[in-house]
């Protein structure tokens, strides 16, 4: 029973963490956007997705121009 007991701690942390970090994202105007490499889907993926600076929100889809400056940057 102890680890339930942790597991719905953390659970309940994981929770308000969430939802605070929507707040933040809610309320952020996105001023400063980058293009990024960002996590999605199980395991290593990453893709190029628009980045708030602020919030950290991923915003959308860079056309193929800004991908190609992307790559060439790093």
């Amino acid at each position: 029973m102890a680890a339930l007991s942790k597991v719905e701690k953390l659970l309940t942390k994981k929770r308000a963490i969430e939802s605070e970090l929507t707040q933040i994202r809610r309320e952020c105007k996105h001023n400063e956007q980058q293009v990024a490499m960002v996590p999605y889907g199980p395991g290593c993926q990453l893709e190029i997705r628009w980045l708030c600076v602020n919030c950290a929100e991923t915003l959308g889809y860079p056309s193929e121009c800004e991908i190609d400056h992307y790559v060439r940057k790093k």
